[in-house]
């Protein structure tokens, strides 16, 4: 069975990515002063005294303070939600999807075709570590989360189930299909009607409620097994 997954894992061509770069004083030379010896028979005119001049601080008064004004803040910036719906705001089949997606999610680590001998023809995997973007004729037409990488912070699962949750919390999902066995991947899987026209999909290696998922995709389930 763990040779199988291997398998799945290359036939869903998942790559792995995500995406995630002292100063001296001057030795100035002062002249020594020499002193001449007075006779004695000559008087020294009394030394004029020098009136202290008045320190910096008195001269100029109290030293005003700045109002550093109020402390700026790094703004927030939210995941973009994985739905049945789409990614974010794009919607299912949106066009210039991969221009879209790069604006929500930043630069993928790698744009891989996937392969047209599994079935399907023209599409695209956007790789965000485990999370894959597809866009088929650069219209957006699924996402997959896989065991490949973690996700990648800047999305958000629906129902916050991600890998590793236990399948109890699937199968409790309002939608939520009995599991059935993929005996081409050697999985259980689940489908949930969200009632958006689209479903979501989730595995894991045993129906048990203790198991654990190991992948999660919206809308479509791309595989070559």
């Amino acid at each position: 069975m763990r040779a199988r997954r291997r398998d799945l894992a290359a036939g869903l061509a998942l790559a792995a990515g995500l995406l995630l770069a002292g100063c001296g004083s001057s030795p100035g030379a002062s002249a020594s002063e020499t002193t001449s010896a007075t006779p004695a028979s000559q008087s020294v005119a009394p030394s004029e005294t020098t009136t202290p001049s008045e320190s910096p601080s008195e001269a100029s008064g109290p030293t005003a303070t700045t109002d550093p004004g109020p402390t700026s803040q790094t703004p927030t910036v939210e995941p973009v939600p994985l739905s049945a719906s789409g990614v974010g705001d794009i919607a299912w089949d949106s066009p210039n999807a991969t221009a879209a997606i790069e604006n929500l999610l930043g630069t993928p680590t790698s744009i891989e075709p996937f392969p047209e001998m599994c079935g399907v023809s023209g599409v695209d995997q956007l790789s965000y570590g485990g999370a894959m973007i597809n866009v088929q004729d650069d219209a957006l037409f699924s996402w997959t989360i896989t065991q490949a990488e973690p996700v990648p912070s800047t999305v958000s699962l629906p129902h916050d189930i991600g890998i590793g949750t236990p399948w109890s919390e699937v199968t409790a999902l309002p939608g939520a299909k009995p599991a059935v066995f993929l005996d081409n991947y050697q999985v259980f899987q689940v489908e949930v009607d969200e009632g958006t026209g689209a479903s979501l999909f989730y595995w894991t290696d045993e129906n048990a409620p203790t198991s654990q998922v190991i992948l999660v995709a919206g809308r479509y389930l791309l595989g070559c097994g």
